[in-house]
Order: structure tokens, then sequence, then C-alpha cells
């Protein structure tokens, strides 16, 4: 196993880290010390409104988005996410899902996060809908908890606090780092830490192997 530690700091509502989704893939599937940090960035006052001009800001990102990474942005989300009157994007319960998935490791909690953007980006499912997440969830742990035991989690305030947590070590790295945004890729080796672009890889993300030593 390599010596280097690396820390993926994402949310999985963020169009990038859906784009740099076939990069994570590599990285958790690779002989490496990873751990997964989600961000929690849209909730609470966070949260954005489509109809307050974000769906119109996000449409043209995410078309970026498709165009530098070849991940598809259905007509269905189109229609039914980012032009709708009502939709709010907040992260806050698919942060509080990685949490129970956390202990897994990074190679888990990845898996979810593509399953709830699949569902979102190609699906066009809401994010306050928590059918999809706890259908995903539901695998993911094996059998660990009933559908009824997960839907009280995601409702309990506990695993909120979790998730704050989670989010709040994240800030911490990225601000030690000058990161300003998700996702963000940190190698730390010895104590130093170094920020690793993920743009030179999207469209061949094997490659992001030639960062190992």
């Amino acid at each position: 196993m390599s010596d280097q530690q690396f820390t993926l700091i994402y949310d999985t509502y963020c169009g990038w880290c859906y784009g740099a989704a076939p990069i994570f893939d590599v990285l958790v599937q690779a002989d490496i010390h990873i751990t997964a940090l989600h961000r929690r960035l849209f909730q609470g006052g966070a949260q954005l409104k489509m109809s307050n001009g974000f769906g119109q800001f996000a449409e043209r990102a995410d078309q970026r988005i498709a165009q530098q990474t070849g991940q598809p942005f259905s007509q269905t989300y189109v229609t039914q996410i980012l032009r709708s009157k009502t939709e709010e994007l907040n992260s806050e319960l698919t942060a509080r899902a990685a949490v129970l998935v956390h202990p897994q490791g990074a190679a888990t909690e990845m898996a979810l996060a593509h399953r709830l953007q699949k569902a979102r980006y190609v699906d066009g499912l809401s994010a306050s809908d928590p059918e999809p997440i706890i259908a995903a969830l539901q695998p993911l742990l094996d059998g660990s908890m009933t559908e009824q035991q997960i839907r009280a989690a995601l409702a309990s305030e506990s695993l909120s606090v979790e998730a704050t947590a989670i989010a709040q070590r994240a800030e911490a790295l990225m601000q030690r780092v000058g990161s300003s945004g998700v996702p963000t890729l940190v190698c730390t080796v010895n104590g130093q830490h170094q920020v690793i672009s993920l743009e030179p890889f999207f469209q061949a993300p094997e490659q992001i192997l030639s960062i190992l030593n």
C-alpha cells in the first residue's frame, strides 16, 4: 500500500463531484488509504431554490460539466429539477445518509453517492425525497438496518450532529490547504498536504493512478 493518505471532500449534489465520479471510482478501488468527507454544502441558509435563478445557473454549469467529463444529465432532470417551481437544493438528507455508511469506508460512501447522483441527474428525483435515499442505503447496509430504522435514523437529530462534525472536519482541511470548493482531493505525506487537481483526469479517469507515490 502507498504511504500516501488521501482525503476526498465532496457533496453528493455538487455537479462537479458528479462529474468527477469516475475518477473517484478509480481511487477508491486502488490499494491506498483514502477517507471520504461529505461537505454538506446545501443546508439551512445555504439551500438554493431553482425558481430563484439557481436552476438557470445550474443548467449552464451542468452543460459545461457534461462537456468536460462526459457524465450524463438527462432532460428529465432538467425538466423536473432545474425548471421546477418548488425544488430546493438541500444536501441535508444525503449528508445524514453518508454518516450511516461512513464507517464502511470511502468505496461504500462513493457507491451511495453514485446511486443518489443517478437518482437526481438521470432519474430527476427530488433532493428532498427520502425514498431514493432509503432505497440506495438498504443494499449497502447489508441488512443491518430495516427500512423503518433507516427512515428513523435519517430523521434523527443525532445523525445531523454527526453529519455536522464530518462537514466541519472537511471545512477545516479545506481552509488548511486553501481550497474554496468541492470536490477537493488532498494528498498527505508525513503531515504535508497537497491538493490534487482533478481536471487533467476528467477524460481519462484511470490516469489518476499516476499520482500514487
